[in-house]
């Protein structure tokens, strides 16, 4: 956690005087553009019941104002990443996706309330290698039901991103205005320098992680510039090629603002590991008249050709789904699924790891129905025919229906149940019977023919 690094969430978490904008994170600027837009405000639920959230949460009248504790960046339109210490407190235990919340879509806390712009988290993904003791790869993921309006994403430092020793970068959030305490209802910013990782060692001898963390400052005419507490997981970007790139998290510091550099998460090899431990999101499909719809939703680092596969009984059916930067979101439809039923879905990314599958109906006609008896034609002149049940990966039969011929003569049958009674039949005739199943969607294939007399009755071959 940022400053106080002992005491993490709980340290974070202090109910803090509000304080008209004034001049710093720590020394920092007032957010007043867009620049910031993919960040967002994470807080406690309003009915989270973790003791890290005690006295801490979202009330809509206030806004993310009366909940905020750390900070993230929208890596996607629905995954946030932030600081691991942020929902794994020392000696609190992990907190559940339900005991937090998003805000974003405005540099103004108590601005962020609502179900438009604040969101609830589904599912948490922390950094498998994370280690709270050392703060080493203090990185996850948040999953939110949502995109915040007026927000974009950033683009994060990968292995192959050269950054130099002595970069401009800036940092954000909203934390602490002065070591003290006071914490401001908009965002800040501040503009520092990266270090050479030999300098960061020097600076934390016996802490300091090159391998997955940086570490920067820079001082103002106001002072030295810092992140402190409510900054962590909050974003330190620099320019790469002329566009912004997310390299770092506010993480841990030896307090705030007191000349010694903050140190931040290195994005660029904590990131990827976390990425690939993250539960993709499921296709949505719905089924349709012997077709389905399938809408994939990628991420950011995930463009390119998807492949969807809807598969039941082994026998697979696809349609392709092109995914690029403009457009996360893809579309396709698989036409001709036959005789209804419930297949599984699935979408494969162009790396081919499979994402989640669904399971869906495709509304269609039944199968074809299974005869298990069928009576001897009785002194009135009637029979009975009895089914098996509809299959569970079969489209709901609504009725069957039984044609019977003898010569010229013909005789129907029809009935909602498991059984239809088939009447007006000859007993001194012998029928040749077929069954079919049907629904609003049409009617099965027949069954073969199967005989009725008075002497004897066959099943379907």
């Amino acid at each position: 956690m940022r400053r106080a690094l002992g005491q993490l969430l709980a340290s974070a978490l202090l109910l803090l005087v509000p304080m008209a904008p004034g001049a710093a994170v720590v020394n920092g600027q007032q957010v007043t553009n867009g620049d910031w837009s993919f960040m967002v405000a994470i807080g406690c639920s309003s009915t989270s019941q973790a003791p890290a959230c005690d006295g801490r949460h979202y009330d809509p009248r206030a806004g993310m104002y009366s909940s905020q504790f750390c900070a993230g960046s929208l890596i996607s339109p629905t995954v946030v990443v932030t600081a691991a210490h942020c929902v794994r407190p020392a000696g609190g235990g992990m907190l559940a996706a339900s005991d937090l919340v998003v805000g974003g879509g405005s540099t103004s806390l108590s601005v962020m309330k609502g179900s438009t712009y604040v969101l609830p988290v589904i599912a948490i993904t922390v950094d498998p290698l994370y280690d709270a003791g050392t703060q080493t790869h203090d990185l996850a993921l948040l999953r939110i039901a949502g995109t915040p309006p007026r927000s974009s994403i950033i683009r994060f430092a990968d292995a192959a991103t050269t950054i130099a020793d002595t970069a401009t970068a800036r940092f954000a959030g909203w934390g602490d205005l002065l070591p003290t305490g006071s914490t401001p209802d908009s965002a800040q910013y501040g503009v520092i320098s990266t270090y050479a990782a030999s300098d960061c060692q020097t600076a934390y001898p016996d802490s300091f992680d090159a391998g997955t963390m940086l570490c920067a400052g820079g001082r103002s005419t106001t002072g030295w510039i810092d992140a402190c507490r409510g900054d962590s997981g909050g974003p330190l970007v620099t320019d790469v090629n002329g566009s912004p790139r997310l390299i770092g998290l506010v993480s841990w510091g030896r307090g705030c603002a007191n000349g010694m550099p903050g140190v931040y998460t290195r994005v660029a090899t904590t990131l990827p590991g976390t990425i690939a431990a993250l539960p993709s999101t499921q296709p949505i499909a719905s089924g349709g008249l012997h077709s389905m719809t399938v809408v994939v939703t990628a991420e950011s680092w995930s463009t390119g050709d998807w492949s969807v596969l809807a598969e039941r009984n082994g026998v697979p059916s696809t349609c392709n789904v092109k995914i690029s930067a403009l457009s996360l979101l893809g579309t396709c439809v698989i036409e001709g699924l036959r005789y209804g039923g419930v297949y599984q879905v699935s979408a494969i990314p162009p790396d081919g790891t499979p994402t989640g599958y669904s399971q869906v109906l495709v509304i269609g006609a039944p199968m074809k129905p299974r005869v298990t008896a069928v009576s001897r034609i009785n002194v009135r002149g009637a029979a009975v025919v009895r089914f098996a049940a509809t299959s569970a990966v079969d489209a709901k039969a609504q009725a069957r229906s039984i044609v019977c011929k003898s010569g010229s003569r013909t005789v129907k049958a029809r009935a909602a149940g498991l059984r239809v009674m088939v009447s007006g039949l000859n007993r001194k005739a012998s029928y040749r019977c077929s069954a079919v199943a049907l629904n609003a969607s049409g009617t099965s294939p027949a069954t073969r023919p199967f005989i009725i007399s008075a002497r004897k009755s066959t099943l379907p071959a």
